[in-house]
C-alpha cells in the first residue's frame, strides 16, 4: 500500500523514514481506482509504540501466580506509574478455564517498555498484552 505523507507531517517525522526501520502510520485509507492509499496524519517509531498506542494494558497470569507478594510488587508498581490506561487481569484457573477482570480506575497504569520489563520480573515472561484502538 502507498503512504502519502503531506508536507508538514513529513518535517515531523522525516528522521523517522528510513529503509528498513520499523513505523507505526496512524491516518486515513482512501480507494481509487490505482488501489488503497494512507494519508499520513502520524507517524510513531517503534520504540514509542507501547506508550502512544496502548488503551490498556492486560496482564495474563496462571491463578497460581496472584500469592499476596506477587499482589504486593503490583500495587507498588502501580503506585510507580500511575496514569490513565486500565489494567485487566487475564487469569488462567487450574481446571482450564479463564477469567477476565478489569482492576479499579486506582489501578490506572502509563505503559511504558520499562513497565513491561518489570511486570515481567514479577509475573513470568510475556505476562503482558497492551490493548490498542
Amino acid at each position: 500500500m502507498d503512504v502519502v505523507v503531506w508536507p508538514r507531517t513529513f518535517e515531523e517525522c522525516k528522521e523517522l523514514l528510513a529503509y528498513d526501520r520499523i513505523i507505526f502510520v496512524q491516518g486515513k485509507v482512501e480507494q481509487d481506482e490505482s488501489g488503497p492509499q494512507l494519508f499520513a496524519d502520524v507517524v510513531i517509531p517503534l520504540e514509542q509504540a507501547v506508550e502512544k498506542l496502548s488503551r490498556g494494558v492486560c496482564l495474563r497470569v496462571q491463578k497460581d501466580r496472584l500469592d499476596a507478594d506477587r499482589l504486593a510488587s503490583l500495587t507498588n508498581l502501580v503506585r510507580a506509574h500511575k496514569g490513565e490506561c486500565p489494567l485487566y487481569f487475564d487469569v488462567a484457573t487450574d481446571n482450564g478455564l479463564r477469567a477476565y477482570l478489569q482492576a479499579g480506575r486506582q489501578f490506572a497504569l502509563k505503559p511504558s517498555n520499562t513497565l513491561t520489563t518489570e511486570l515481567e520480573t514479577i509475573f513470568g515472561e510475556g505476562c503482558v498484552v497492551y490493548r490498542a484502538n
